[in-house]
């Protein structure tokens, strides 16, 4: 048992190292050392160098930047830890035909002594050189692992109905394959086919109870489980087994008769 629960621990922490490697291994390392240049500007009010690090035509286009607003968010002291827990890069070509780009958005959580801060970057690279496209720092009343954890404190009815409609859908699914493996009917796979999936998808945040309805779309078994990372929130999803409901539905109708054997005839 004792070998068991090591050997659980060992993946789990293997999968938090693995996860920041990862998400480390998407972000450019220059992209990286200028946002948290960047940050560090705007926390130690050195906003002239901080200002010629914004994109020009993000000046031109909003005004200036608020830089002393953003200061007000990181004013407090040294941080503890400054880590990425997001990064997304891809390049583009902007519709007046010049160069193109390349884009990193990159997220930050920053810890301090006495708060912490979701801080957020949009990074522009060319041959012209490299901006700050956009910035948000979002103060947070703690880790985002820990606002972000599946638990069932303080949750609500909808809540509660989401998490059983994605566990009864899937069972519901389950339960009609086997009926129909073992009935005796035409286009058994092709059954089996259409009872897998869930139409349209139903989608609960679990963290702020936000839902969503997507109306074109089909869900494996009816129901998902699903978060991006340990610092996301988790997003329940479950659809409507339209296929497991209209083949119980028709399953009279569908059965095979039995033909009798003709009997043998008999000498006369």
């Amino acid at each position: 048992m004792v070998r068991v629960l090591i050997f659980v621990a060992a993946i789990l922490v293997w999968g938090c190292v693995n996860e920041k490697q990862l998400v480390q291994r998407f972000a450019p390392k220059e992209d990286d050392e200028f946002a948290r240049k960047f940050v560090e500007l705007i926390r130690r009010s050195q906003y002239e160098e901080a200002d010629h690090m914004i994109d020009p035509g993000l000046i031109a286009k909003n005004g200036a930047v608020p830089l002393t607003q953003l200061h007000q968010v990181l004013n407090h002291g040294e941080p503890i830890s400054f880590e990425m827990i997001g990064a997304n890069v891809g390049f583009f070509r902007p519709w007046d035909g010049s160069e193109s780009k390349r884009r990193s958005n990159l997220t930050y959580q920053i810890q301090f002594p006495d708060a912490w801060v979701v801080a957020a970057f949009v990074i522009e690279s060319s041959s012209g050189g490299k901006y700050i496209a956009g910035a948000n720092l979002q103060p947070v009343s703690d880790s985002l692992q820990v606002l972000n954890r599946f638990t069932f404190k303080n949750k609500s009815a909808l809540h509660y109905l989401f998490l059983a409609a994605c566990v009864f859908v899937p069972l519901f699914i389950l339960s009609t394959i086997v009926i129909c493996i073992f009935s005796r009917i035409r286009l058994r796979w092709l059954w089996i086919i259409f009872i897998l999936f869930g139409v349209m998808q139903f989608q609960l945040n679990w963290t702020t109870r936000q839902t969503s309805v997507q109306s074109v779309s089909v869900l494996l078994l009816g129901g998902a489980f699903f978060r991006a990372s340990s610092y996301a929130p988790v997003v329940l999803s479950f659809g409507i087994p339209i296929g497991a409901i209209v083949f119980l539905a028709f399953l009279p109708w569908l059965r095979r008769k039995r033909v009798p054997r003709p009997s043998p005839l008999t000498p006369i």
